[in-house]
């Protein structure tokens, strides 16, 4: 380190101030912060999350003894290292019976069918493995400060900052801790102050939560290396921590060090694998290597520097929206808002929910790591639920819902890598099950990040093949909201085809002459049956996302016009007996069906073709279908609550938007704000409700800007800065009750713009914000059209 991090240091902690800023709770504002004044206990309900994309961290603020839980996101079990046979959960001789239950389902044989299925179509659940958990950093105070003569505890995670802090007095001496995983530099960082000298004895140890390693301190150094292996794949890891102390002395012991009389520390921390995700191997680097280059670089700089480098970048993407619901009076600790929620139906944990799952986007989605999975970045168990995996039947599409519209399309980045990863094992599944050669890939419900594209291996929600075409909406959004045609044609185009091909080649006539998917199922609802509505949807999505983007590329005319041709071909939708939008190709639908998976209603979020406007037919049947199965007590997660708030919101009914919000922050939150599928972690609602949100406040999937389309009366006034709309605009708009006073377009292209309001007409005009001219416009109903400009801000606002 240089001299200028040790001067750094000593000023910090002599100039910190001996008299805590925290004994008052109204002190300050924390609208941004969850906080909280005591320590947490439980990892999945109290610790406080820290990432950088690559690495998460846990912190559970102990005053005696401090624990630091993190992960690598690319750590699993499984995979080909874990078995010479393993292919991604393909099974060789799959496609041969698909004639066979082809011909049963046309029968109505669907037990048959499903029978036939169980048997020989589903995959192979060996060597899938499972997202693992890499260790713990220990920091043990006992014997220097004690919890029960500790004052003024502070636990926060400042969203503002991206850091957690901790902070307490104790004997007159006033401690402080910090906590943030930096994106640019790579490392974890941990800083140790007090207001007085020589205040800080304490051992820091490490250990690691995978049976084949071994852990070592270098007193030399001043470091802790972790080297192994896991246990059944040899997947090689490396963690390295490094310790600098101003002021007193270090000592060696056991995986670990003493720090002895210390003005301040600081700790730093890295952790790499030797996974690759390249095909059909996925190792390749020398984590070692790695770690060693990182923290290298790392050590090179004081404390202030690691701190500007991750805040610069960290508030570079966070600053970016802001959203204020005019909350008032509510400076109170987080778990006392969770509690009382229910009750108060407080906007200041509705505030923070949005910009709490921003913070966990950034945190753990950073291009050149994989994607957000089931648990982000954090995981504490070796057997996580459901594997800690990717599941694409809602869950991953989930966590991304946010990333564009809230201003955040660098987040979404390692999906798409992720996703384009996928097609070389997607093709062999094709081939395998679904009897598709030639071109074209799948992936069904679940995957890891060994190529593991096979169907799962329970038919009721293992078999479905239309998640590939559900990811792919993630994709051609992303293009839709930014316009760069040349990440379009590289990047996302490619992989839009192929999916459309392998459905090409999939779908078949059914008795009737239209195109439908057999074998399928609407997701987790049985019967084995042909043509369910989700696949039909779905396809008619795909199908128009590649029309769209092959016009805009100005290439593959050809296939456009056979998509066309397919497009008119798939089975129509349909309303039911009881006016529902039908769920199967048959009237099956029961009213009181409270199923927690509506994937039936695709086309209305994150589709387009269902909508009140140009289709109030199929909008009404499919407010029916979801009213059945709105029961909030009912079959419902934290992820399905969040997708209804989407789905209400495009249908144009704020009040039952927000009744769905409501009830998740009533239920399905944990204290930290971690949200829940039945008792346990899962945070897709947590990344999911930022776009659920937004989707509350501006919709722009239809060709035009629609301010507060589904504001609710609860919100009477409020703003929100920085949202982004399809087309090329960021958006800021101000309301008072409950109507617009004023828009503000940022114009990112030299396009047509259309505003509409529930008032917009002749009641608004348009002003260029730089000249101060007023824009001409067309008005038509509650629509206002202008012609944009590139680089230029407007302001909409009340004649």
């Amino acid at each position: 380190m240089k001299n200028l991090f040790w001067i750094t240091c000593f000023l910090l902690h002599c100039f910190s101030g001996s008299a805590t800023v925290y004994s008052d709770s109204s002190s300050r504002s924390r609208k941004l912060q969850l906080w909280y004044t005591s320590p947490g206990k439980d990892w999945a309900s109290e610790a406080l999350p820290i990432g950088n994309g690559y690495m998460g961290g846990m912190i559970f603020g102990g005053i005696e003894k401090e624990q630091i839980q993190y992960n690598e996101k690319t750590l699993w079990s499984g995979g080909p290292g874990a078995w010479k046979g393993y292919q991604g959960g393909n099974r060789d001789s799959a496609a041969r019976y698909l004639p066979e239950i082809r011909e049963k389902i046309l029968k109505q044989d669907y037990k048959g069918a499903e029978s036939l299925m169980g048997q020989h179509m589903l995959g192979n659940p060996r060597a899938f493995g499972a997202y693992q958990s890499f260790g713990n950093i220990h920091l043990d105070f006992s014997g220097q400060v004690e919890e029960k003569n500790v004052r003024d505890y502070l636990r926060a995670l400042d969203l503002q900052e991206g850091l957690v802090r901790v902070e307490f007095n104790h004997n007159n001496i006033h401690y402080k801790r910090e906590y943030f995983c930096s994106y640019p530099d790579r490392v974890m960082v941990i800083r140790l102050s007090a207001d007085k000298p020589e205040s800080l004895t304490f051992n820091v140890t490490a250990d690691c939560n995978q049976s084949k390693s071994r852990i070592s301190s270098d007193l030399t150094t001043k470091s802790i290396s972790t080297t192994g292996r896991v246990t059944d794949n040899k997947l090689g890891l490396e963690s390295i921590i490094k310790v600098f102390n101003d002021g007193g002395e270090i000592m060696w012991k056991e995986n670990g060090f003493r720090v002895n009389k210390a003005n301040s520390v600081i700790i730093l921390m890295t952790a790499a694998t030797e996974y690759v995700n390249s095909y059909p191997r996925y190792t390749g680097a020398n984590p070692r290597d790695t770690v060693m280059r990182i923290m290298g670089n790392a050590a090179k700089k004081d404390f202030q520097v690691l701190l500007k480098n991750h805040q610069q970048d960290y508030q570079k993407l966070f600053n970016r929206v802001k959203l204020d619901l005019d909350a008032q009076g509510e400076n109170v600790p987080t778990d006392e808002l969770v509690k009382t929620y229910s009750i108060k139906k407080t906007r200041a944990l509705e505030e923070l929910m949005f910009q709490y799952g921003r913070y966990l986007l950034i945190s753990s989605s950073r291009e050149g790591s994989l994607p957000a999975n089931l648990q982000g970045v954090w995981n504490n168990s070796n057997n996580p639920p459901w594997n800690g995996d990717y599941h694409f039947d809602i869950n991953i599409e989930m966590n991304y819902f946010g990333a564009e519209v809230t201003n955040l399309t660098e987040c979404s980045v390692p999906l798409v890598d992720y996703i384009n990863s996928l097609r070389a094992p997607g093709r062999v599944t094709a081939e395998k099950h679904h009897g598709v050669t030639g071109g074209g890939w799948v992936v069904h419900p679940m995957n890891n990040p060994f190529g593991f594209t096979a169907p799962g291996w329970e038919t009721y929600w293992g078999w479905a093949p239309f998640n590939a075409g559900w990811i792919c909406q993630n994709l051609w959004d992303k293009y839709r909201f930014n316009g760069d045609k040349t990440y379009l044609r590289k990047h996302i185009y490619p992989t839009l085809k192929e999916q459309a091909q392998f459905w090409q080649k999939w779908l078949i006539p059914d008795e009737n002459g239209f195109l439908v998917s057999s074998p399928s199922v609407s997701p987790e609802h049985l019967p084995i049956t042909d043509g369910p509505t989700s696949d039909e949807s779905m396809c008619y999505e795909l199908f128009s996302d590649v029309i769209e983007a092959s016009k805009v590329l100005r290439i593959d005319a050809r296939f456009r016009r056979e998509l066309l041709k397919m497009r008119e071909k798939l089975l129509p939708l349909k309303v039911g007996s009881w006016g529902q939008l039908q769920e199967w190709k048959y009237d099956w639908d029961k009213k009181d069906d409270n199923h927690r998976h509506v994937s039936h209603l695709i086309s209305v979020y994150q589709g387009e073709r269902i909508n009140p406007f140009t289709s109030p037919n199929l909008a009404n049947a499919a407010k029916v279908s979801l009213q059945a199965r709105d029961n909030v007590k009912g079959d419902v997660q934290g992820w399905s609550l969040t997708q209804r708030i989407g789905l209400w919101a495009r249908l144009q009914e704020p009040e039952k938007a927000m009744g769905h919000l409501s009830a998740l922050l009533s239920g399905y939150i944990n204290k930290n704000l971690f949200s829940l599928t039945g008792n346990v972690f899962q945070i897709d609602a947590n990344l999911g409700v930022p776009g659920m949100i937004a989707e509350m406040l501006l919709q722009s999937h239809l060709g035009a800007i629609h301010v507060l389309p589904a504001l609710p009366q609860a919100w009477e006034d409020g703003k929100v800065q920085g949202l982004r709309a399809r087309g090329g605009f960021v958006v800021d708009i101000e309301w008072h009750k409950n109507q617009v006073s004023e828009v503000r377009i940022n114009s990112e292209v030299t396009e047509k713009c259309t505003l509409i309001t529930a008032s917009t007409g002749n009641g608004f005009s348009v002003v260029e914000v730089e000249s101060g001219k007023t824009i001409k416009n067309i008005v038509s109903g509650n629509s206002l059209t202008f012609r944009a400009k590139a680089g230029k801000q407007y302001r909409v606002v009340k004649i």
